[in-house]
């Protein structure tokens, strides 16, 4: 059996491929390209389970069995945004550095209590910057921000 992944996104077809083959180990997990499909579908649902629904029903429309999926950064502090903005949050659709700026400038006044810091123990095979906000560590859930932190941080 074929199942129709709704995503240019190889990485995002392999994940879910390994996820899914454990439980139904004879499913194929193909591109929308691998079938031939190379239609631009358009999410303009307003949740992300919409906009992955949008995707699975543009695939279904050709017979096959379709997958979508949305995904995004929704950050309390601001309200949920960017949400199903975060491919285009800074205006440009996939520009993650400017993204990640924007976003960062709009947080400036939600990080007040925030360290940047670094642990190095090399006798157990430690060299981490840390991301340290009211007292919790916050490194692993920021870890692809850490950069755009501590130059934040430590102008």
């Amino acid at each position: 059996m074929k199942i129709v992944f709704a995503s240019g996104n190889k990485h995002k077809i392999e994940e879910f491929s390994a996820i899914i083959r454990k439980y139904i180990p004879e499913i194929e997990v193909v591109s929308m390209k691998d079938v031939g499909i190379f239609d631009d579908i358009v999410e303009d649902g307003d949740t992300f389970e919409a906009n992955a629904m949008i995707k699975a029903k543009a695939v279904a429309s050709y017979g096959y069995i379709g997958v979508g999926d949305d995904s995004g950064l929704s950050v309390d502090a601001l309200g949920g945004a960017p949400g199903i903005y975060s491919a285009r949050y800074a205006g440009d659709h996939g520009k993650d550095k400017k993204n990640n700026a924007k976003l960062l400038e709009d947080m400036k006044e939600t990080l007040k209590n925030a360290d940047g810091c670094g642990l190095a123990a090399p006798q157990v095979g430690v060299n981490k910057n840390l991301v340290i906000v009211d007292g919790r560590d916050l490194s692993d859930t920021y870890d692809y921000l850490h950069d755009f932190f501590r130059v934040m941080i430590n102008p």
